[in-house]
């Protein structure tokens, strides 16, 4: 397992407690669903990178937006479906959801400043 999916385990690990602690179930299994889909589609995702290796540049390019806009439409669909379940499993399953892309933009950033800004 890659260093963000650890820290977004022991994230999803620290808020399901708190939420525990805070007696609200609810939000803490639904940032446990949200983390854990948003997991699953982002090692889908990094697939499609790992599999475009010796594919046209068009035809790999077209394999990774396709999975983009599938992993946008799942995630969507699963919020939209939360609703279902009242505000605190929404916001949780966002919560579960958003954790994931903190820490691709931290890690980006990180990388960034780690370069000094050279590409």
């Amino acid at each position: 397992m890659e260093v963000s999916g650890k820290w977004a385990g022991l994230i999803t690990a620290f808020i399901f407690g708190a939420a525990l602690l805070a007696g609200q179930p609810l939000y803490g299994f639904g940032v446990c669903l949200g983390s854990a889909v948003a997991c699953l589609l982002y090692r889908w995702q990094l697939a499609a990178l790992h599999d475009a290796e010796g594919l046209a540049t068009q035809k790999s390019l077209n394999r990774i937006l396709s999975r983009t806009y599938v992993k946008f439409f799942a995630s969507a669909a699963l919020l939209l479906l939360s609703l279902l379940g009242g505000l605190s499993w929404v916001l949780g399953v966002f919560t579960g959801l958003v954790i994931q892309a903190m820490l691709y933009m931290g890690g980006a950033l990180y990388a960034a400043l780690r370069k000094g800004g050279k590409a």
